[in-house]
């Protein structure tokens, strides 16, 4: 596995990406500017992506913004704790973006671990310690309304987290310019939103 991600690594000597997010930031006619960050988890690591989603009367355009990644404790933790640990990492990503001179009118945070979703809608003070923590935090920096509920196949961050995908440099990939319905109109995204029933 060590020689075979060295000789992956030479593929980074190709690769090009463009230090300007969208050539529609500077426009008039720009509609809106969304971030959008996916967040997953395997068994060996966690991680999450975002992604600016410009529009403008002519179409949409994403592009990569940043991403972070972590492998997963020695210790044991269930996929759900780590999809938890996940969703932190999410929030501080976002900070960091926030932190930008750029006005970012809508965010949208996606999972597919309906588990992790539940958790942010439910009351977090009677969960354990280590989730209600998380929970907490994760509160802190988001608003329920923008997380929904992504299928995995869809989600870009599964990218990061299974070993056993080989990773491509190619810039056009769906790594660097986001997954192709986010260049769709809202309407057609194969998202939803997470429904707690009271009590």
């Amino acid at each position: 596995n060590w020689y075979r991600w060295l000789k992956l690594l030479r593929g980074v000597e190709s690769l090009k990406i463009p230090r300007w997010y969208s050539t529609k930031l500077g426009t008039e006619s720009r509609s809106s500017t969304e971030l959008h960050i996916f967040v997953d988890t395997g068994e060996d690591a966690y991680a999450a992506v975002a992604y600016l989603r410009i529009s403008d009367t002519e179409g949409t355009e994403c592009s990569l913004v940043g991403s972070k990644a972590r492998v997963s404790p020695l210790r044991y933790l269930s996929n759900t704790r780590k999809e938890l640990s996940a969703a932190v990492l999410r929030s501080r990503l976002m900070n960091n973006v926030k932190d930008r001179s750029l006005k970012i009118e809508r965010k949208i945070i996606l999972s597919d671990s309906t588990t992790v979703l539940t958790w942010l809608h439910s009351e977090h003070k009677r969960y354990l310690q280590f989730v209600a923590h998380r929970v907490g935090e994760i509160l802190e920096s988001t608003d329920l309304t923008e997380w929904r509920w992504v299928p995995t196949k869809l989600n870009v961050a599964d990218e990061a987290t299974k070993w056993g995908k080989t990773p491509t440099f190619d810039a056009s990939s769906r790594w660097f310019i986001g997954p192709e319905f986010l260049k769709q109109p809202e309407a057609e995204w194969p998202l939803q939103k997470i429904i707690i029933p009271n009590g």
